[in-house]
């Protein structure tokens, strides 16, 4: 069943998990997420490293800042 945020629980689980584990697979730009509403972003691979939860949007470059992991997945993000 999805959550609020468009996502299954089982897809934010695993986001939860390997951005927590440092486990994630990375893009050129660094870790390729992806919105609810059809926007795609990347995390920088240090901002990952070290839990600073910020993504910039790979259309017109807007960043998103989290407070938490969890804030993240809350709006809507996800590993793509």
């Amino acid at each position: 069943m999805a959550q609020r945020t468009g996502w299954s629980a089982e897809l934010q689980a695993l986001t939860r998990e390997h951005l927590r584990q440092k486990t994630f697979e990375m893009s050129p730009d660094g870790v390729a997420l992806k919105h609810a509403d059809g926007a795609f972003g990347v995390m920088a691979l240090a901002d990952a490293v070290n839990g600073t939860w910020q993504i910039r949007e790979r259309k017109d470059g807007t960043v998103h800042r989290f407070r938490s992991l969890d804030d993240l997945i809350a709006a809507g993000w996800v590993l793509d």
